[in-house]
């Protein structure tokens, strides 16, 4: 099965990263770890379009945070307009 290009399973070298991390914890925004991990839960954060990126991302770590503390790192995807961001809280295989 092909995805953007690629055969899923594979990994582009050109899309290869290093991750920054905010408080400890790895921050993948419209990305996702190379290596295994496994999901620990989601959280959801509700957002406006006033929100800037920013008070955004920061709004949906914090929530993610504090519902799975234990967690390595967190997916992120923002919702386009009104509606709820996901954290997706993940741990490290």
């Amino acid at each position: 099965m092909m995805a953007g290009g690629l055969v899923l399973g594979q990994v582009d070298s050109n899309s290869l990263a290093v991750v920054d991390k905010i408080d400890g914890y790895c921050i993948f925004i419209y990305s996702q770890p190379v290596s295994k991990y496994e999901v620990l839960g989601e959280a959801k954060s509700y957002a406006t379009p006033y929100n800037g990126l920013n008070e955004r991302m920061n709004r949906i770590i914090k929530t993610t945070i504090k519902k799975y503390p234990t967690a390595d790192g967190i997916i992120i995807t923002f919702k386009k307009g009104m509606g709820n961001d996901l954290g997706i809280a993940i741990k490290f295989q």
